[in-house]
């Protein structure tokens, strides 16, 4: 009993000096990505997988439209958004938001082939978690509904036990 408690006074001790210092973490500031999270279609068929560029690209399978999801690095919201639509945010309408306590970026554009296209953007500090949906115009009233569904479903997981 007198050494726990000689051993709890020593701990004590210790940790009382440890009050006036700055606590520095160990671990490295880049964290591992979130997962992207979304209702996939039931008629959208995973065509692509890359383990190491964190990309999963869902087709339609006549190719009416197609989804992809990326995590990405380097880059923030605002070059996200020209690099994909070819226009800064100030020469288009993007909605900022929050979700999840980060800001969100949406947007919709028109590609060079015709397709129209519609993004969501998430970002922390060392990531951005982009959502693309892109339709065949004529198709789009037809996905319209899938559409909305992938993006009011899109988040964010972590596993806390990988």
């Amino acid at each position: 009993m007198r050494k726990r408690l000689a051993a709890m006074a020593l701990t004590l001790g210790v940790l009382a000096g440890c009050g006036a210092q700055e606590i520095v973490p160990t671990a490295s500031l880049e964290q591992t990505p979130y997962s992207i999270i979304f209702a996939v279609p039931t008629d959208a068929s995973l065509e692509t997988f890359s383990e190491l560029s964190n990309t999963y690209h869902y087709v339609q399978p006549d190719g009416d439209y197609e989804i992809v999801s990326q995590v990405c690095t380097g880059k923030n919201g605002a070059q996200l958004i020209t690099a994909l639509s070819g226009r800064t945010m100030e020469n288009q309408t993007v909605i900022k938001t929050q979700r999840f306590g980060m800001p969100e970026y949406q947007f919709a554009w028109c590609a060079a082939d015709g397709r129209l296209n519609r993004a969501a953007i998430l970002e922390d500090q060392d990531y951005a978690y982009l959502l693309t949906f892109a339709v065949a115009p004529e198709k789009a009233p037809i996905y319209r509904e899938s559409m909305n569904t992938v993006f009011s479903s899109f988040g964010l997981f972590s596993d806390e036990w990988a």
